[in-house]
């Protein structure tokens, strides 16, 4: 499941990654909120990373440290407006262990919060309802836990 991508891309390949990213989002406008990340994969492959979308500038990215490059990803920044959009997904185990492990910078917070704007905005002008996500329904973590065999449970750090 590994692929090799030839740099530069080709202006068919490009294309294909423009449309795919405007079904990922329709989607999302739709509930699929998670084609978020998928809208932000399809960019990269489009236009390019932070630098080339205007985010931030090529020196100021080039000093950022590797956790600020990645939260800077466009599937990473789309991911977390895929949770700012349905905060109900941090709810249960994966949500909670989706948004600890996701990489938070101030710089991104910024650039969700203008994607929020617009998605929000997106849905109006498409006369769409708010996107719902129920909350999980999935045990703690701990509760889990507990149905692990002993042997299993004995390795886990609680």
């Amino acid at each position: 499941m590994s692929y090799r991508i030839e740099r530069p891309l080709s202006v068919e390949f490009r294309s294909h990654m423009g449309q795919a990213r405007q079904w990922f989002y329709k989607a999302a406008l739709h509930g699929r909120i998670l084609a978020l990340y998928r809208v932000g994969d399809a960019l990269f492959f489009e236009q390019g990373g932070a630098v080339e979308l205007g985010w931030i500038d090529k020196q100021e990215y080039e000093g950022l440290s590797r956790k600020e490059k990645t939260a800077l990803m466009p599937a990473n920044v789309y991911n977390m407006l895929a949770y700012e959009v349905a905060p109900e997904l941090k709810s249960g185990p994966f949500g909670a262990i989706a948004t600890e492990v996701m990489p938070v910078t101030e710089q991104q917070r910024i650039i969700v919060d203008g994607l929020l704007t617009q998605f929000s905005r997106d849905l109006e002008d498409a006369g769409l309802p708010p996107v719902v996500v129920a909350e999980s329904t999935v045990p703690p973590m701990e509760e889990l836990f507990s149905l692990l065999c002993e042997g299993e449970a004995a390795d886990l750090p609680l």
